[in-house]
């Protein structure tokens, strides 16, 4: 069905894709024609947007993730897409659940309308809908005069991205540490990026996006040292946003500077800076 009227549609029982048939007459105006599939049993599946436009951005928009900003997104990860006239207002998401327009800007994944955390006009930050299919995707972002820019994004089931403190994917991470393993009140990172002494033993809560569905258990070094995480998963609050914690091993004492990394399902994430007492 096409904005709740019945469509030709054929489907592929193999590959399990369905190929829509969208009258000329819905194509003649701009706007979002929204799809929906019904089984043999009656059962509709989720809405799908379909982005109707004559006024397209001849520049391409590019999706990363927002962490270490590489070429891949996972499922229910935070993304960000930059180009040109996304947006016309710079906005921020107040609270959650995350809303699906800012500016009257709206993101689609293939077809599924995403969360936004915030617009401007050259970068729009999201999150990538939980359902999408691994594999190539397409990315649409209309802004509020209806221009419309497209792209592609690469999307694996995890991606293993550490947020950092000055929000490049390098340096200190935007991490926080505790004495006690109870209170988490010891910033890790400064404003430039250098990361602030901890002492071994203490315990790190690490902030990323993409862990959440790995099939592996994560692979961390911390200075060329093995470190089994006290937990990997959703960090709980916001959404796209994931977890590690973990504790500095006392074998580290007194080491200093020392490259943090974390390899999960045989994908490495960005090196960041520990300093460790």
């Amino acid at each position: 069905m096409i904005n709740g009227q019945p469509a030709t549609a054929t489907p592929d029982l193999i590959s399990g894709i369905v190929t829509l048939t969208v009258p000329a007459a819905l194509l003649a105006s701009p706007g979002t024609l929204w799809v929906q599939a019904r089984n043999s049993n009656g059962l509709l599946s989720n809405l799908a947007g379909i982005v109707v436009s004559n006024n397209v951005n001849s520049q391409a928009a590019t999706t990363t993730d927002a962490a270490k900003f590489g070429q891949l997104v996972a499922p229910d990860s935070i993304a960000a897409v930059f180009g040109t006239d996304l947006a016309t207002a710079t906005l921020r998401a107040s609270s959650q659940p995350l809303p699906i327009q800012l500016d009257e800007t709206k993101v689609f994944v293939n077809g599924v309308q995403a969360g936004l955390f915030a617009v401007t006009p050259l970068q729009v930050n999201y999150v990538i809908p939980p359902g999408v299919a691994a594999g190539p995707a397409q990315v649409v972002i209309v802004n509020k005069n209806g221009l419309a820019s497209r792209g592609t994004v690469n999307v694996a089931s995890s991606v293993a991205g550490i947020f950092t403190a000055k929000a490049d994917g390098t340096g200190a991470p935007a991490a926080v540490a505790s004495r006690d393993g109870q209170v988490f009140n010891i910033a890790m990172g400064n404003v430039d990026g250098s990361p602030v002494p901890i002492d071994a033993g203490n315990f790190v809560a690490l902030f990323g996006t993409g862990f959440k569905f790995a099939s592996t258990v994560a692979a961390m070094t911390i200075g060329g040292t093995t470190v089994t995480p006290l937990y990997v998963g959703p960090q709980g609050s916001l959404a796209g946003l994931d977890q590690i914690n973990l504790q500095i091993p006392m074998s580290l004492a007194g080491r200093g500077p020392v490259d943090l990394i974390i390899i999960l399902d045989g994908k490495a994430s960005n090196l960041v800076k520990l300093n460790i007492r």
